[in-house]
């Protein structure tokens, strides 16, 4: 009778063992994608009103590079550094 006892205390316990080092994984949560914040939203805009002036030139030009570096100032200066 105790041999049957200690084969099976045994058997447990390796059972035990392999349950827990094969289901030993930490789960991954997913986020949802994180809402653009105003300072990246305005500097957006600031990037979309660039490549529109670009296209309307035909091309880069210095005047939609001098309406792109004011756009920026004033977003860091009104919204990113608020």
């Amino acid at each position: 009778m105790r041999r049957p006892f200690t084969y099976f205390s045994a058997a447990l316990i390796l059972l035990v063992l392999m349950l827990t080092f094969s289901l030993s994984f930490t789960p991954r949560t997913v986020k949802a994608a994180q809402p653009l914040d105003k300072c990246e939203r305005c500097v957006g805009k600031v990037q979309q009103r660039l490549e529109k002036c670009e296209a309307q030139s035909g091309g880069p030009t210095q005047a939609c590079y001098d309406e792109y570096n004011q756009g920026i100032i004033q977003c860091y200066a009104t919204v990113c550094e608020q």
